[in-house]
């Protein structure tokens, strides 16, 4: 069962906002969001519950977003992440395109909604643009520690997002950062 938490509420909110500045009537907007939810909601049902011992052989699917350009795919993977950290999803990764100006954009856009304390951002950037392993691996753990001690509250836990093109040499620096996190490479 697919809960709205406290950074679900931060995001309905603001993502309310915006589409009322475009003089979206409330209605659309109401009818919209509603629909995208119970998507989004089917969608994260249908993964890995992060609460359950018992994901041997259940649920061990994961969901893909596509669409045309413009077609909604970023305001549903801003939905779906909230849900997932309120769900208890303490990682999310973004595979964002092929075309570096539009990974730049989604980028920008979620990590906008993803301001928070119970957020830690990971851009993997391109070209030449090096990677602190280092020190994103730490901020990883501190992340994932809050889950784990009774002091941090829900609103207070936070879930890693993580956000890389799905190019060849992206995907690698992001496949030895989950390495690295994992303890596999030193």
């Amino acid at each position: 069962n697919i809960e709205k938490g406290s950074s679900f509420s931060r995001f309905e909110s603001s993502y309310k906002k915006i589409l009322e500045k475009k003089k979206i009537s409330k209605d659309k907007i109401e009818r919209d969001f509603n629909n995208s939810f119970k998507e989004n909601s089917s969608l994260l049902s249908k993964c890995i519950d992060p609460n359950s011992e018992l994901n041997v052989g259940n649920n061990l699917s994961t969901g893909i977003a596509m669409g045309l350009i413009q077609s909604g795919k970023t305001g549903s993977m801003e939905m779906l992440s909230h849900l997932a950290r309120d769900n208890g999803y303490k990682i999310i990764i973004i595979l964002s395109g092929l075309v570096g100006s539009l990974t730049e954009q989604t980028k920008d856009r979620i990590f906008s909604s993803t301001n928070g304390i119970n957020w830690k951002r990971i851009f993997i950037p391109g070209g030449g643009t090096s990677l602190d392993y280092e020190s994103n691996v730490i901020q990883m753990q501190k992340a994932f520690d809050t889950w784990d001690h009774q002091i941090f509250n829900d609103k207070e836990k936070q879930s890693i997002i993580i956000i890389s093109m799905k190019n060849n040499p992206r995907l690698k620096k992001l496949i030895r950062l989950l390495k690295k996190f994992a303890g596999i490479d030193q």
